[in-house]
């Protein structure tokens, strides 16, 4: 970054002559006040303590019967808030406690049941952000995650049409990601039986592994696989007939009356999963179709039996 630069003479007019303050000088020059600090430092100009007269009667009277704050004492005698500090320590004024109590069981309310922002209860309890911050701290209340202050909140039609154009293409973190087969960081893998039972008891089961599906225990890799063999592992949709091994994953069992439970041979037939999300449409014109073809595959083995 570059430096800014002031000249000492400028600075000595603005401050010697124009007797203009420290902070007034920033504003003209558009610079930070340190950086005005800095300057007097580089160029040794000497600082003038400024005497402000402040008698203790108005002090008192503004601060313990008015009950004002020392930064708006110090804007009603232009200086600064140390310097009120300092006359209400020179004239022994008993100085108002700073921390302000709020009870854990407000803060609690508002945040966590009333469900308001850490702002609006600042605006609320009247205090800056910071103090309710390290109120939270010091009560050990826990700060709600992004996803669950988000909660409830819809996002507007543009916001969602802004994510949705940055999350097309390659604004998607997935994009060109290809997790199929051995790709895949669960390839050849299989949950343990103790993380079957755990998932059953988390869902209200008994611990059983699969007794919370929507189909039969009887609906078991052996059955599948007997289908599958039943029909030369291919899809049965028409004109596809593409065979298991081409397949990236084996080849899903479709029932062909759409009742999960029903899981007898006859009404199972394997389908690619493309065809098998394909039929949910149009069930009575593809329940007709595939139990035709049943009967039509049971008549022919039943022929090459004979």
């Amino acid at each position: 970054m570059s430096e800014i630069f002031i000249s000492k003479r400028e600075l000595e007019t603005l401050y010697l002559k124009g007797k203009t303050s420290k902070a007034q000088i920033s504003k003209i020059l558009k610079c930070s006040i340190c950086t005005v600090y800095n300057k007097f430092k580089k160029y040794r100009i000497r600082t003038i303590k400024e005497k402000f007269i402040i008698p203790e009667i108005k002090l008192k009277e503004l601060y313990c019967n008015k009950k004002l704050s020392a930064t708006k004492i110090g804007k009603i005698f232009k200086c600064g808030r140390s310097t009120i500090e300092s006359r209400l320590r020179k004239y022994k004024i008993k100085m108002r406690d700073k921390r302000v109590f709020v009870p854990r069981n407000k803060l609690y309310k508002l945040y966590w049941i009333k469900k308001i922002s850490i702002d609006e209860i600042a605006k609320i309890l009247k205090m800056p952000r910071s103090t309710i911050y390290c109120k939270f701290k010091q009560y050990k209340i826990k700060i709600r995650s992004v996803s669950e202050a988000r909660m409830g909140i819809k996002a507007s039609y543009e916001t969602r049409k802004l994510f949705s154009k940055l999350h097309k293409g390659k604004g998607n973190p997935m994009y060109g990601v290809h997790r199929f087969g051995k790709k895949n960081p669960f390839y050849g893998k299989c949950h343990s039986k103790k993380t079957k039972k755990q998932f059953s008891i988390s869902h209200g089961g008994t611990g059983i592994p699969g007794e919370l599906s929507e189909y039969g225990p009887e609906f078991n890799k052996q059955l599948k696989e007997k289908v599958r063999d039943f029909w030369n592992r291919k899809c049965m949709f028409p004109e596809c007939g593409i065979p298991g091994a081409e397949c990236l994953t084996k080849i899903p069992v479709h029932h062909i009356d759409y009742d999960k439970m029903n899981n007898c041979e006859v009404n199972l037939i394997p389908l690619c999963r493309k065809h098998n999300a394909m039929v949910n449409k149009n069930r009575k014109f593809w329940e007709e179709y595939f139990t035709k073809l049943m009967i039509s595959r049971i008549s022919i083995k039943k022929i090459q039996e004979i």
